[in-house]
């Protein structure tokens, strides 16, 4: 498995189980990858695009910020309208994936707490390692708590302490 991080994180995606971590403050990857089989976009916006760049033909991206596909729209209960309004604004993005002969997939991100049961026992089970910044806001400070993620410097969960 490949990512991308910055070099004061690379150590911690390796324990998280990355093969391969490129420094994105130093390397572009889509200068130095190819042919990969997946990518997972968490970014969005031109970064759902450049997917295409690096996948092998016949491969896929997943993204979770990118364009709604027609799948998800029907998974969201969207009416046909909004469907069509989101297959209209989804064209460029379904010719870069022709071109590549590749599969987009949007997942959105549901609120589900029957999936909680699972996660825990994914986490008791040492499979999945929850990462958690070390800082922690009091419900009061909740868009102070905003304003961190949005810097992008967190390292894993933010916590806001509903409990105060």
């Amino acid at each position: 498995m490949l990512t991308t991080t910055s070099t004061e994180n690379a150590d911690l995606v390796r324990e998280l189980g990355a093969d391969d971590v490129l420094d994105y403050q130093l390397v572009d990857y889509r200068d130095t990858v190819r042919d990969l089989d997946i990518v997972l976009d968490t970014l969005g916006g031109d970064a759902t695009f450049s997917a295409f760049d690096v996948i092998r033909s016949g491969g896929a991206v997943i993204s979770l910020f990118g364009p709604v596909d027609d799948n998800a729209a029907k998974r969201l209960g969207l009416n046909p309208l909004m469907r069509q309004v989101l297959w209209f604004r989804g064209r460029d993005l379904r010719r870069k994936a022709k071109a590549k002969n590749a599969r987009y997939t949007f997942v959105p991100m549901n609120l589900d707490y029957t999936h909680l049961a699972t996660i825990r026992e994914l986490v008791e089970s040492g499979m999945v390692r929850p990462v958690v910044d070390a800082a922690c806001f009091e419900y009061s400070n909740a868009m102070e708590a905003l304003a961190y993620q949005g810097r992008g410097r967190a390292k894993g969960a933010i916590i806001v302490d509903f409990a105060g």
